[in-house]
């Protein structure tokens, strides 16, 4: 503290540290008024961006820069003191704010945003929009915007990447996927601010999207601002202004914007995030995923839990030498595999994590052995994966050979929303599964409620009819029948390549039914 009592020709006096070491409450004994003082190593690249940034700005929602100077080693950014608190600090005193103050808060936060991407010098990106960075008066009527050391103008072309991993190394959960790569844009802004809504409404990280059905209307505008795909976002902060001005108002009119490719694509006007284990038929699990993705344009991910490696791949592919790029990553070399449960599906499939399946561009294959590779071994990582899941994918399915017996696989049975077993339609293999399961519940290796069946290879007027095995496996957990394909079985046993490689279109109307009682909500 003493480099910083007296400084700049004795003009600015230290009368208060705050909780960073680096931040001071001081006196500017030339106008007898408070200020903030900021410091940086003189060579800090930080320090250097925000005295760029914050000394172009002159609106009502960025602190009055004074002056900017060095002395010794240090660099030195002096602004207005504001007698405010963080918008995180504020979330853990007083609690969540109400739907009518999140309201608020959005527009708030797009007027301020708008004032960055309209600059009259041109476009600035925030791109580290958090609850820590955001001042919030006593009243919640006034917002402050701080922090700029990772904000950029947009026609600055050069953006360090490495810079930006690590900037954004302990917020990435509130980081649009593109940020995390390093290239950022205005729609970065949108995304952050959806972020920082949902933490706002629900008091945590906003990790678990699935909390946002609880928050009606809000919750999809929420939902969108946070949409993976920047080109899915609202276009700008404008637009994502004027939907909250009318939510607020009440007069906001329900729209659906479906983007069809083709004409046999289907949708689910209201449909739930989930992870499903599918245990002991990788070729109904490979069926599921590709329909999913090809013919209800859910955006879905395929694992596999086998002892034999590239299943999967081999299944979908005709090949076992299923190829993943794999770029070399700093980051998790130097802070672990893991870390990549916090990052973007697009960040996995650069690392070679994933795959996009060739020919179609909604189905993601995930490389063999990426449970090991990530270190995904207990219940709690499991939970991170599912968080993980729902912040990516509508659909993730795990398929699991039958006689595999893991804490692994137990693990994500138990924290799957449902688990599928897919006997085949006759009465002695649906009572042997039923029986089965039943003891896997009784061990607690399951869940009894989350148990879903559906009968495979069915054919009409031979195998057990539809009311039978409902009544066997109960109403609620039976999902359907997938008809016998004789084409199916000449792909993978003549041609060796799965049927979805050759053509799923005819049997894909028979997952009308499994895949709506699955994506449903309330299902």
């Amino acid at each position: 503290m003493s480099e910083l009592k007296v400084c700049l020709s004795e003009r600015f006096k230290v009368i208060d540290d705050t909780s960073s070491d680096k931040v001071k409450r001081a006196i500017d004994m030339a106008t007898s008024k408070e200020v903030c003082i900021k410091r940086w190593d003189r060579d800090d690249v930080c320090g250097f961006n925000e005295v760029k940034v914050v000394s172009s700005f002159s609106f009502d929602f960025v602190p009055r820069f004074i002056c900017s100077f060095e002395e010794g080693d240090y660099r030195y950014l002096v602004r207005e003191w504001i007698d405010a608190v963080t918008l995180e600090d504020y979330i853990k005193e007083n609690g969540c704010i109400d739907e009518k103050q999140c309201m608020d808060l959005g527009l708030l936060l797009c007027d301020a945003i708008a004032k960055m991407h309209e600059h009259s010098d041109g476009p600035y990106a925030f791109i580290d929009l958090k609850p820590s960075n955001i001042l919030v008066d006593a009243s919640f009527e006034r917002i402050w915007l701080c922090d700029f050391e990772a904000s950029y103008h947009m026609s600055d072309n050069a953006v360090n990447i490495e810079d930006y991993t690590t900037k954004v190394l302990g917020t990435e959960i509130y980081s649009a996927p593109e940020v995390l790569y390093g290239k950022p844009i205005l729609s970065s802004d949108i995304y952050s601010i959806g972020a920082v809504l949902l933490y706002s409404m629900s008091g945590k990280p906003p990790v678990n999207r699935k909390r946002l059905k609880e928050y009606g209307k809000l919750g999809k505008v929420i939902e969108k601002c946070m949409k993976f795909e920047p080109e899915d976002r609202h276009s700008g902060v404008k637009e994502l202004k004027r939907e909250i001005t009318l939510l607020k108002e009440g007069g906001k009119k329900e729209s659906v914007s479906v983007k069809a490719t083709i004409n046999t694509v289907r949708y689910v006007n209201r449909y739930k995030r989930i992870v499903v284990t599918v245990d002991g038929n990788m070729g109904f699990a490979c069926e599921l995923a590709y329909v999913a993705a090809a013919f209800f344009n859910y955006k879905t991910a395929i694992f596999e839990l086998a002892e034999t490696d590239n299943i999967i791949a081999y299944y979908l592919s005709g090949t076992s030498n299923a190829s993943f790029v794999s770029e070399s990553d700093i980051f998790s070399l130097n802070y672990g595999m893991k870390t990549y449960l916090g990052r973007s599906a697009r960040e996995w499939v650069r690392r070679g994590l994933l795959k996009n399946f060739d020919t179609n561009s909604n189905l993601y294959i995930a490389r063999s052995g990426v449970f090991d590779e990530l270190e995904i071994h207990d219940v709690r990582d499991v939970r991170n994966f599912c968080n993980w899941a729902y912040n990516n994918f509508d659909l993730v399915i795990v398929a699991a050979e039958e006689k595999l017996l893991s804490p692994l696989k137990n693990a994500m049975m138990l924290n799957s929303d449902y688990v599928i077993a897919v006997p085949y339609a006759n009465v002695d293999d649906i009572q042997l599964c039923c029986a089965y399961y039943n003891r896997l519940s009784q061990k607690g290796y399951i869940s009894e409620e989350n148990l879903r069946y559906v009968a495979w290879d069915y054919i009409d007027k031979v195998s057990l009819p539809e009311s039978g095995i409902s009544m066997i496996v109960g109403r609620s957990k039976y999902l359907g029948a997938i008809p016998y394909d004789r084409r199916r079985l000449v792909s993978r046993n003549v041609k060796g390549s799965y049927y979805v490689n050759d053509d799923v279109s005819d049997i894909a109307s028979s997952y009308d039914t499994v895949i709506s009682k699955l994506m449903q909500v309330g299902g």
